[in-house]
C-alpha cells in the first residue's frame, strides 16, 4: 500500500539523514567563555511588537523583558517586572512594578513606562486578533503602580501579558518605533552588539542588569538553517545548544555522550486548513469530515514521528490545555466511513483538489504533507502537491493564493482564546465561515471569568468545529533541544521560547 510505502520511507530517510551527521562525540571541546547557540531561523525582526514568532522571542527575549511570565511548563503567569497585580473590579486590574529598574540607555522603567509598553502591546498589528478593542485606558498612580482599565471583562488578559507584554523604553521608541526592530533597548541581561543577517546575531552582557550580572558574558547565535549543519555543528562541540532539532536525531543524539537532550510536549499544531470560500466540495461539511476521516494521524506520530508527537484527536486541543473538551472524541481513523461520506456528498469517485504546504520550516513538514496527500488519495481525493519554501508560503498565504488546502503549523498559548479567535469574523487566518454563535461565544468565553462557565462555552465551540472541520486536524509534536553538557541548568519551555536566564557553564 502507497501510504505504509510513504510512512515507512519518511521514518527510514529520516533515520538515513541522521546517520550522516558527524559521527559520535567522545573528545571534549575547550572550556568556553561564551555560549554559542544554533539556531534555524534568521529573525526578521527583534521587536515583540511586530511579531509573535517563538523563534525570534527566542533572541529578543534576553534583551527585552516582559511584565508577566508563564512558568516553563504551563500557562499559569508568573511575576517578572510586574511583581504583583490584583483584579479591582471584572474591568480593572492593579498592577505594582519593580523599582530601581533601569533599562541599558538609562531611560527609567517604571509605572509609565509599564503603562506605555501595555498600550504598544494593545494596538500592536500581531496581537490585535487576540486583544480586540478591550482597552479603555491606563491610569498611573505612583511610580510603581498603575491601573488598567478594561472595555469589558478579559479573561485571557494576564495570559496575553505573558505571550506578549515586553516593556519598552518610551523616550526611545517613541522616537522611532520602526528602528526598535533592528536595534532593541530592554532591561534585559543582554544588549545586541552586532547583528550579521543570515550569519549571527551577538548579545553581550549588561554590568548593571537590575538581577545582577548574568554568568556567560557573550551569546551568540548562530543561524544555520540547514538541520544535518545544526546537528553536525552541535556534536563538533562548536555550538552548545541546538534549537528545533530534528526529532527523527534523538535516537542518535542520545548515544553522544557530550550531549544531554531535552523533550517538551509541544504546543505547534499542525493542521490542513480549509479553505471552504473556494467554490467546489469542500463546502459540504461532509466532505471535511470525510477527509479528517482518511488521515491515520496516530500512525503518522508514532510511526513517522516516532512516537516523539500527539494526535490532535478530533478539536484543537491537547487534555493538557485549557479548552480541551473529553466530550469530543476522535473521529478515528476509518477509510470506509470516508468514502461513505463522499459518497453522500455526491462525490463518490472523490474529487481533484491541492495543497500546499511548507518545506524545511518544520520537523517532518514536506513529509507530512506527501503523507495527508497520500492518505487523501487512497479514498480518490486526487492531491496536486505544492511543496513551498517557508517565505513563499507565506508570500502566497498574504495574498490570498493559498488555494483549497494549506498545511502548517501555529503555536498558540494554551489558552483557548487564543486558539478560537483566529477562527473569528475578519481574521487573517479564517478561511471558513461559521454561523454568528461561532463568534457569540467566542467573545462570550473571553468576557467569562468563572473557569468552568468558559470551558463550557468553549466545549460547545468545540462540539461546532467538530461536525463542521475548519481543517484537517493533524498532530502536535513534541520539542526538542539538544544542549551540550557543559552547559548546566537549562530547562525547555512549553511556548518554543529559548530561556537563557538560568544558564552557566560547568
Amino acid at each position: 500500500m502507497r501510504i505504509a510505502r510513504l510512512v515507512t520511507m519518511a521514518a527510514l530517510s529520516a533515520a538515513l539523514a541522521a546517520t550522516l551527521v558527524a559521527g559520535p562525540g567522545g573528545a571534549a571541546a575547550p572550556r568556553r567563555t561564551a555560549l554559542v547557540v544554533g539556531h534555524h531561523l534568521d529573525p526578521t525582526t527583534l521587536s515583540a511588537e511586530q511579531t509573535t514568532t517563538a523563534a525570534f522571542q527566542s533572541v529578543f527575549a534576553h534583551i527585552t523583558e516582559q511584565l508577566v511570565i508563564f512558568a516553563p511548563d504551563k500557562a499559569e503567569v508568573r511575576p517578572w517586572l510586574a511583581t504583583g497585580w490584583k483584579w479591582v473590579n471584572p474591568t480593572t486590574l492593579e498592577m505594582k512594578v519593580r523599582a530601581g529598574v533601569k533599562f541599558t540607555n538609562g531611560e527609567e522603567f517604571d509605572a509609565e513606562a509599564a503603562r506605555y509598553s501595555i498600550e504598544v502591546l494593545m494596538r500592536a498589528g500581531p496581537y490585535g486578533m487576540w486583544t480586540r478593542g478591550a482597552l479603555n485606558r491606563i491610569d498611573v498612580v505612583d511610580k510603581t503602580t498603575l491601573r488598567v482599565h478594561l472595555n469589558r471583562q478579559a479573561a485571557y488578559f494576564l495570559p496575553l501579558l505573558a505571550r506578549g507584554g515586553f516593556v519598552y523604553p518610551p523616550r526611545y521608541h517613541r522616537e522611532n518605533p520602526q528602528r526598535y526592530g533592528s536595534r532593541p533597548i530592554g532591561t534585559g541581561p543582554f544588549v545586541l552588539r552586532e547583528w550579521a543577517r543570515g550569519s549571527h546575531i551577538v548579545l553581550e552582557r549588561f554590568p548593571g542588569y537590575w538581577g545582577g550580572p548574568h554568568p556567560i558574558e557573550r551569546v551568540t547565535f548562530r543561524i544555520i538553517p540547514e538541520d544535518t549543519a545544526r546537528m553536525a555543528a552541535l556534536e563538533a562541540g562548536e555550538i552548545d545548544i541546538a534549537l528545533n532539532a530534528p526529532i527523527t536525531y534523538y535516537n542518535r543524539l542520545k548515544i553522544n555522550r557530550d550531549l544531554a537532550l531535552h523533550t517538551m510536549p509541544g504546543l505547534r499544531k499542525f493542521t490542513a486548513f480549509f479553505n471552504t470560500r473556494l467554490e467546489g466540495p469542500l463546502r459540504d461539511r461532509r466532505v471535511r469530515v470525510a477527509m479528517n476521516h482518511a488521515v491515520d494521524q496516530k500512525a503518522i506520530a508514532n510511526r513517522v514521528f516516532g512516537g516523539q508527537a500527539k494526535p490532535l484527536e478530533g478539536q484543537w486541543f491537547l487534555p493538557a490545555e485549557y479548552g480541551y473538551s473529553a466530550a469530543v472524541k476522535a473521529y478515528g481513523y476509518n477509510p470506509e466511513r470516508a468514502r461513505k461520506l463522499l459518497a453522500e456528498a455526491g462525490v463518490p469517485n472523490g474529487f481533484e483538489t491541492a495543497l500546499r504546504y511548507t518545506v524545511g520550516r518544520y520537523p517532518l513538514d514536506k513529509e507530512l504533507g506527501e503523507i495527508v496527500s497520500s492518505y487523501l488519495e487512497a479514498v480518490g481525493i486526487k492531491v496536486r502537491q505544492f511543496p513551498l519554501e517557508y517565505g513563499e508560503f507565506l508570500r502566497q498565504r498574504t495574498a490570498g493564493q493559498m488555494g483549497p488546502i494549506h498545511q502548517w503549523g501555529l503555536l498558540v498559548p494554551p489558552d483557548a482564546h487564543f486558539s478560537f479567535t483566529l477562527y473569528i469574523k475578519g481574521s487573517i487566518y479564517r478561511f471558513h465561515d461559521y454561523p454568528e454563535e461561532w463568534d457569540r461565544l467566542i467573545d462570550q468565553a473571553a468576557q467569562e471569568l468563572d473557569p468552568r462557565k468558559r470551558l463550557a462555552l468553549y466545549e460547545r465551540l468545540n462540539k461546532m468545529a467538530y461536525d463542521d472541520p475548519f481543517g484537517i486536524y493533524l498532530i502536535v509534536p513534541n520539542d526538542l533541544y539538544a544542549v551540550n553538557r557543559r552547559v548546566q541548568n537549562f530547562t525547555p519551555r512549553f511556548d518554543e521560547v529559548l530561556w537563557l536566564f538560568d544558564v552557566k557553564f560547568q
